[in-house]
C-alpha cells in the first residue's frame, strides 16, 4: 500500500515533467483520502508557485485546516516563495504577519525571503530615484500617478524595515 511519502515524490515527479493538472488531481484525491502531511502540502504549494498560480497557493494554504500544518515553517516559507516568485509582495508581509499571529516560528528561509522582497522594493525605489533626477535635469514634468507610485514604493520599503 502506498504511504504518504510516496504520494509526494509522484506529486513532484508530475511537477517536474510540467504535468500540473495531473499533480492537482493527486493533489486533490491526497486531500480527500486524508493522505497529507506538511510535505504535501509544502511541495504542492510550491510547484503552483513555480508554475505561476500564486492563487491556487494562497486557496490551499487557507485551506488548510490542521493548525501544525499551517504554521509549519515549510509550509510557510513555501507560501511565502510562491508570492514572493510571482511579485506579490504586500501580500507576502501581509501573510507572513497573519502566520506569525497563527503561531509560525520563523525560521532563516522565512527571512531570507522576506529580505529579498525588501530588497525588490529597494531596488525598484532606486531605480525610480535614478530615473527621476536624470529626467528632471532633461525638464520633464511628472504627474500626480508617477509621484504616488514612488510614494507607494516608499512607504513599502519602510513597512519591510519595520516589519523585519
Amino acid at each position: 500500500m502506498l504511504q504518504v511519502q510516496d504520494f509526494n515524490i509522484v506529486m513532484r515527479q508530475l511537477g517536474k515533467q510540467n504535468r500540473f493538472k495531473d499533480l492537482s488531481q493527486v493533489f486533490e484525491w491526497m486531500q480527500q483520502h486524508g493522505e497529507l502531511n506538511f510535505t504535501s502540502y509544502s511541495s504542492y504549494i510550491n510547484l503552483m508557485g513555480k508554475n505561476l498560480h500564486p492563487k491556487k497557493a494562497l486557496e490551499i494554504y487557507n485551506g488548510i485546516e490542521d493548525r501544525l500544518n499551517k504554521v509549519n515553517p515549510s509550509v510557510c516559507n513555501s507560501v511565502l516563495g510562491c508570492l514572493n516568485r510571482n511579485g506579490k509582495i504586500e501580500k507576502r508581509f501581509e501573510l507572513f504577519r497573519h502566520m506569525k499571529h497563527d503561531g509560525l516560528v520563523p525560521d532563516v528561509v522565512t527571512y531570507s525571503m522576506l529580505l529579498s522582497g525588501c530588497a525588490e522594493v529597494q531596488m525598484v525605489i532606486q531605480k525610480q530615484q535614478s530615473w527621476y533626477r536624470s529626467s528632471s535635469t532633461r525638464g520633464c514634468k511628472f504627474s500626480k500617478s508617477y509621484n504616488l507610485l514612488f510614494i507607494y514604493h516608499s512607504f513599502t520599503f519602510l513597512a519591510c524595515r519595520r516589519i523585519i
